[in-house]
């Protein structure tokens, strides 16, 4: 039972290590929005300045 738990433990902290760190490229994306108001029109906007980057883990 404890060799189970230790390899289980093992194999859960290998995940972390292959998270993968990604930069968004600004030129290639954009980031939007829509906003209904009153139920009679739709505000549409847009950022054009932004940036950030986030983390996948498969």
């Amino acid at each position: 039972m404890r060799m189970l738990l230790a390899i289980g433990f093992v194999l859960l902290s290998f995940s972390t290590v292959c998270a993968s760190e990604y930069k968004i490229d600004a030129s290639h994306s954009s980031v939007s929005f829509k906003i209904k108001h009153l139920a009679i029109s739709t505000v549409f906007g847009r950022f054009t300045d932004f940036k950030g980057n986030f983390s996948y883990d498969p």
